[in-house]
């Protein structure tokens, strides 16, 4: 499924991707990819232009998650 939205997303279509993370978050809440799946959804979420959004959740990321290696591209995604 993340296979999926990352597509989505280098094809361009920000909508289907944050879709497809949708059904990730519901189907496996503590799934072992939710970290990589948040990167993603702050991806998707610039890419459709809802950059208040995609900084609060990134803001969230990095308090949580200061030091994985998924900080770099979240930081990145929205310093954009």
């Amino acid at each position: 499924m993340l296979d999926r939205a990352l597509a989505e997303l280098r094809r361009g279509n920000a909508t289907e991707a944050l879709r497809t993370l949708d059904r990730y978050d519901r189907e496996f809440p503590r799934g072992a990819l939710h970290p990589e799946a948040t990167a993603a959804r702050v991806e998707a979420l610039v890419a459709k232009g809802d950059r208040a959004r995609a900084k609060a959740i990134a803001e969230q990321f990095l308090a949580a998650h200061p030091d994985s290696p998924l900080a770099h591209r979240v930081r990145a995604t929205i310093d954009r």
